[in-house]
């Protein structure tokens, strides 16, 4: 994170932060802010973070709370409201400039987050990959932004019963989401539905696009040649690359949930008890529309079917290298 992206963060919630006294001055904003970021970035302890700003730990836990439910609380809105029908437009529009892929309201996908099994909890959390975990499931755009999250399920389940269970997935169902209403393929006249792309972790429907099962692509070109597009979009815009770069390790994977002290996931789940959770995903969400629009270059020039440019010499030589060997 930049100074500049820093002062953003903090513009947009300093009037939450700061708190009122009567004798002793509480904390600056920014260092709550700063604390709280810190915690979030890198692997250590609360006890390390509290002794590296010299604040009690007790503070440092109160403080980490409470500014990830004001994160939560102000950017959340902003980054991860519900969408109109232009917006979805504008989501699909730069997928298919960006990768090609028409129709597409953007990835969605799961990611199990690793957990000290809790106690009592029988095999609920013990998933395929032989470890506990809830799962993090979530939609994002062209542009690695997430749309959509949903955390703490318990890992035992699949995606597909997970999604199914979530709000966004009950509302896509009911057809109470803002989807726009189908238009046809490019070039074509053919009038297709406006879709989420997925792996085969969740259930074919009219809003959910699969690829083809593998014993069925092997013979035929046509559907050989769609589930290249369409994990070609997948893989490059999915929400569980998408989750790599909100740095997953964060989640602690030695975290020890216990009923002692935090409670099973389901009930962090209701009781609005995943702050931490969800706090980096927005902020990964405001830290993602900062770096497109400041610094990064747009993404369609580093598409495959793009305009080939005129050789370089650089490139030349690499072909030559390629031959020589």
């Amino acid at each position: 994170m930049t100074v500049e992206q820093f002062e953003l963060l903090h513009s947009l919630l300093k009037n939450k932060l700061e708190k009122s006294f009567l004798t002793r001055p509480p904390l600056p904003s920014e260092l709550r802010l700063a604390i709280v970021l810190h915690y979030l970035a890198h692997e250590d302890s609360i006890d390390t973070t509290a002794k590296i700003f010299f604040v009690g730990k007790s503070t440092a836990y109160e403080m980490i709370r409470d500014v990830s439910k004001i994160i939560w609380e102000v950017l959340s809105p902003k980054f991860l409201g519900i969408k109109s029908v232009e917006e979805w437009q504008e989501v699909a529009k730069e997928y298919q400039d960006t990768w090609d892929f028409p129709n597409c309201l953007g990835a969605i996908d799961g990611k199990h987050v690793r957990i000290v099994k809790p106690p009592h909890s029988g095999s609920a959390f013990y998933n395929y990959k032989k470890y506990c975990s809830f799962v993090l499931m979530a939609a994002c755009d062209a542009k690695y932004r997430l749309t959509w999250i949903d955390v703490g399920d318990c890992g035992g389940f699949s995606d597909s019963c997970v999604f199914e269970a979530t709000d966004f997935g009950k509302l896509l169902k009911s057809g109470e989401i803002n989807i726009p209403e189908p238009t046809p393929l490019p070039r074509s006249n053919v009038v297709l539905p406006y879709a989420f792309i997925a792996d085969e972790g969740l259930t074919l429907s009219n809003f959910l696009i699969n690829p083809y099962p593998r014993r069925k692509v092997s013979n035929n070109l046509k559907k050989a040649v769609f589930n290249y597009r369409g994990n070609f979009a997948r893989t490059i815009g999915k929400a569980e690359n998408t989750n790599g770069e909100t740095r997953l390790a964060q989640y602690r994977q030695n975290e020890v949930i216990s009923s002692e002290n935090i409670g099973l996931v389901q009930n962090m789940k209701k009781k609005g008890k995943l702050e931490i959770h969800t706090t980096i995903l927005v902020i990964h969400n405001l830290l993602f529309l900062t770096i497109f629009e400041l610094h990064a270059p747009p993404l369609n020039t580093l598409h495959s079917s793009a305009t080939p440019k005129t050789p370089t010499k650089r490139t030349q030589n690499q072909q030559k290298r390629e031959i020589i060997l």
